[in-house]
């Protein structure tokens, strides 16, 4: 389905949207009959007998229209809010999910200050214009109809004169369209990369500060803004000439309504009134005309929104089985070969390992040997990226769904674990979604995290900052341990586990092993020879 397409399903799906248009087609109609019922109010001015019960009724039907235009517009605003909101929500979450089951391999050069201010840009821009083309096109459409019914009906050289004005705008916008694209699209593009150089301002100021790196990183931002500053230029320039092109057929096209119009009332072929009306409608369809030119400039805006969203829903997600594995037993790896993107060197060569429930197993090696590659392999994050065969229960790894294997068989703890910004509990619980509260309390106690927790105003309620200052890397990874442990899947794997403990929490931490490893498959990833020892068979690497 196309990002069009999808919105639009979004939009017409939900009883917002049509009130949304009832609410407008209201306020067109009351915008129509309020210059009308003022003309015929003039008229009655003219006459030489002025009929005061017919000036009062027309006088409270031009103030209840207008009344009723001003509510509807008033309620119009509050609903395109909600409308707007919610799609464009729904928009990036989806963006955002189609970027999640991306391969891996799209993440190693990835950007994801560019990447975020983009699809948050382009989502709300895309979201913003589509709800004003099929409301307002539907309001404005009807509202230029009935003004042109009227006008007809008035006087049929006004009536041309119109039509001629709005021929005379649609010129000129075919004029403007490929160079409000190109300038547009440049804008956007060079804007992106200035708010990512802007991030990386702060992302790495630790980088920075320690290098004194102010000087080159200074430069860096220069240069961005200068490519963007020069993007704003041109595409600025181009709007103002194409709105100072309006600005002057406007004013020169109301001259002639004035002449045309008072050439009529001469002949006696209009009652001035009505002119009034007339001028009064003029200004609208200007107003309208001048919408419609800018949905075509607006449309060359939302088609490169379109297109930069499109370049990412665009992109093939990652291979995934539909075989669903459970009660894992045996692991097995035949004869892998494996190579990251753009590395002419293999990172493994012919590895084969097998791995059985109810041992530990250690894989150990120099750093760079390839030992959180395999973990990595084994998880199926390059599903088919490598050569050779991985095998859980006897079925090939391309052959499973990937998603529910990580979600519910196979676990790991990172060597740089990630704590989120929320509450210990929440980090602790995070892979849990109904987890076991006294056995989590037996791990705070066993993996020694009680003390640390105590002294916390909150206790597991203590809210860890974005950087996460309040917590050591030992404790970092005791939370790590904890969340594999709670969510207890068949294949735990622990990359270097230990690296941050204190011998005490080692041996507990070794001693839990040792007491679940009869109905699981765990794996270890260490340089600690200590670990290394007391585990049932060890993987050089």
């Amino acid at each position: 389905m196309s990002i069009y397409k999808f919105c639009l399903k979004c939009i017409t799906s939900t009883s917002q949207f049509y009130w949304y248009i009832g609410i407008r087609i209201i306020s067109g109609i009351s915008s129509v009959a309020v210059p009308f019922v003022m003309g015929r109010i003039i008229n009655l001015f003219t006459d030489n007998k002025l009929n005061i019960e017919s000036l009062m009724t027309l006088c409270g039907v031009m103030i209840f229209m207008g009344a009723i235009k001003t509510i509807a517009e008033y309620f119009g605003t509050l609903q395109y809010a909600k409308l707007q909101a919610n799609i464009a929500y729904k928009l990036n979450a989806e963006t955002l999910f189609r970027v999640q089951k991306m391969p891996l391999s799209f993440f190693r050069q990835f950007d994801s200050a560019y990447y975020n201010q983009q699809i948050n840009h382009d989502s709300n821009d895309l979201v913003i214009f589509i709800i004003d083309s099929t409301t307002n096109v539907i309001a404005n459409g009807l509202t230029v109809l009935l003004i042109f019914v009227i006008i007809l009906k008035i006087n049929f050289h006004l009536f041309i004169l119109c039509v001629t004005l709005t021929v005379l705008y649609a010129i000129l916008y075919w004029g403007f369209k490929k160079h409000l694209y190109s300038k547009g699209f440049s804008y956007q593009e060079k804007s992106a990369y200035f708010f990512s150089a802007l991030f990386d301002q702060l992302d790495k100021v630790e980088l920075i500060k320690k290098h004194t790196l102010f000087s080159k990183f200074a430069q860096k931002l220069e240069r961005a803004f200068e490519s963007v500053f020069c993007a704003l230029y041109e595409n600025q320039k181009i709007i103002a000439n194409f709105t100072l092109s309006t600005s002057i057929i406007s004013l020169l096209s109301q001259g002639i309504l004035f002449i045309v119009g008072a050439y009529e009332i001469a002949r006696g072929y209009l009652i001035p009134g009505y002119l009034i009306s007339i001028v009064t409608y003029y200004s609208t369809l200007t107003t309208t005309a001048k919408y419609f030119l800018d949905w075509g400039k607006s449309y060359q805006d939302a088609r490169v929104c379109q297109d930069r969203l499109d370049a990412i829903w665009s992109k093939p997600p990652e291979n995934n089985g539909l075989e669903r594995v459970r009660s894992i037993n045996s692991l097995c790896c035949s004869n892998i070969t494996f190579g990251y993107d753009n590395e002419k060197n293999e990172v493994l060569n012919d590895f084969s390992a097998l791995f059985a429930a109810g041992y530990i197993y250690a894989i150990t090696g120099q750093n760079g040997c390839g030992k959180s590659t395999v973990v990595k392999l084994l998880l199926g994050l390059y599903p088919t990226d490598y050569s050779g065969t991985i095998q859980y229960n006897g079925i090939n790894l391309q052959d499973i769904d990937l998603y529910d294997l990580r979600a519910h068989s196979v676990g790991i703890t990172e060597q740089e674990p990630t704590i989120i910004e929320d509450s210990i509990i929440n980090n602790l619980t995070l892979l849990c979604d109904d987890p076991d509260m006294s056995l989590l309390d037996f791990y705070i106690d066993a993996l020694g995290l009680r003390d640390f927790i105590k002294q916390l105003p909150d206790g597991l309620e203590t809210k860890l900052t974005e950087q996460n200052q309040n917590l050591s890397g030992g404790e970092k990874q005791k939370i790590a341990i904890i969340r594999l442990l709670l969510k207890n899947p068949d294949v735990l794997i622990f990359d270097e586990p230990t690296s941050a403990l204190d011998s005490a929490s080692k041996t507990q931490f070794i001693d839990i092993l040792m007491g679940i490893k009869h109905n699981h498959i765990i794996i270890l990833i260490t340089h600690d020879q200590s670990i290394a020892d007391v585990c049932d068979y060890v993987i050089p690497l």
